[in-house]
């Protein structure tokens, strides 16, 4: 929710950080699934502001490894788009 509140109100750059450390976090405890939401979030960012898309695709490719289809129905159209 940090890095949500903080991207709603302009500050893209403490989101990116909120989302990064989340992913961090996560990957230390091996919560596999709240590390590539985390990284979801991430490349969402880089979408919304024009980056290149290399951050989607690999979420797209983890979420394929993991099985993880809701995320990676979200990745797909960000990609075509």
């Amino acid at each position: 929710m940090i890095g949500r509140a903080a991207d709603a109100s302009g500050r893209r750059e403490q989101a990116a950080d909120a989302f990064a450390r989340w992913a961090a976090v996560a990957e230390g405890a091996g919560l596999t699934m709240s590390r590539l939401q985390a990284l979801m979030e991430l490349a969402n960012l880089d979408f919304m502001s024009g980056r290149d898309a290399e951050r989607l695709r690999q979420v797209r490719e983890l979420a394929m490894r993991m099985s993880a289809f809701t995320t990676l129905v979200l990745a797909d159209p960000s990609l075509v788009w």
